[in-house]
């Protein structure tokens, strides 16, 4: 059924749906025309082991999208030219499934962190020559997987797949497929085509961490500067109020042209220097009554 341009997979079934359908073991839909995964027909297909869906025109796995295929063994969703995203709990289920291939696929960048969740027998899995930029640690199970192909994908080296240089790392010193020397950097510009396995924990930071630092930083430079600014202003009214205050209280010389006292003196400060203004007015009045009574004295 392979190369037949075939758009649509339906199921008629002459048996009672209860009972077990012919037993198809494998089944090859590659390179036609399907635009979404068969899942009405293939929950039927109990006995199938393989299934290939390569070279379709399929957007997008969904969850439960494989659902029925309990006896399934081994999937193979290369190059399926529209494939973007591959969502949570999609292969839920395949509690037999051995070997899954999902490789070529050249917009595929997104991996759900549950598209892999509860297989117990998964041991082989390539995700080579996709358009991933990172992956989560807990999209596998590691503890039975045995070969992992991550090559030719658009890795960005940062702070969220230091996991992914451990296991590859621990791989290499077992001697495990899991490592493979292609895995290499694409992003960000300073570490582009450096081998994951060279890195160190120094060279991966992230864009949110280092948003957090300059964040941090302009908080400080914020507050020096609030504090100088403050500081500025509390010495410039001191320096305002005391010359000012000394001006209210300085006295006028008898005889004397009348100054307005109240000129250029800081609006703050107005009150106070009009109640001293006050006073000054009052003992200028009692000083020239004085001179008028000494001039009296002074008659024949």
């Amino acid at each position: 059924m392979e190369g037949n341009h075939i758009s649509e997979v339906t199921w008629d079934s002459p048996y009672h749906e209860d009972l077990s359908p012919p037993a198809l073991e494998e089944l090859a839909l590659k390179s036609n025309k399907i635009e979404t995964v068969p899942t009405e027909t293939l929950r039927h297909l109990k006995n199938l082991k393989s299934l290939d869906l390569s070279g379709n025109l399929i957007s997008s796995f969904s969850a439960d999208c494989m659902k029925g295929l309990e006896s399934l063994m081994s999937l193979y969703l290369n190059s399926l030219p529209n494939l973007e995203v591959v969502n949570d709990f999609a292969f839920a289920e395949l509690k037999a499934l051995t070997t899954l291939e999902i490789h070529s696929n050249r917009k595929l960048k997104s991996i759900g962190t549950k598209a892999f969740l509860a297989l117990p027998m998964l041991k082989s899995v390539d995700l080579h020559a996709n358009a991933l930029t990172t992956l989560n640690v807990n999209t596998f199970e590691w503890s039975n997987l045995e070969k992992l192909d991550l090559r030719f994908n658009d890795w960005q080296c940062d702070c969220h797949i230091q996991w992914m240089i451990d296991v590859l790392r621990g791989a290499d010193l077992n001697s495990s497929q899991l490592y493979t020397s292609e895995t290499y950097c694409a992003s960000p510009e300073q570490l582009a085509s450096k081998r994951l396995t060279e890195l160190k924990a120094d060279n991966l930071q992230c864009a949110s961490a280092k948003k957090e630092v300059h964040k941090f930083e302009d908080h400080i430079m914020l507050a020096i500067f609030v504090s100088f600014s403050s500081i500025l202003i509390v010495v410039l009214i001191a320096l305002l109020y005391r010359n000012n205050y000394f001006q209210c209280f300085h006295r006028r010389r008898p005889n004397v042209p009348h100054v307005n006292y109240h000129a250029n003196i800081h609006p703050m400060l107005n009150g106070h220097c009009n109640v001293i203004a006050a006073c000054h007015e009052h003992e200028d009045q009692r000083h020239i009554a004085d001179n008028e009574v000494h001039q009296d004295d002074d008659l024949p």
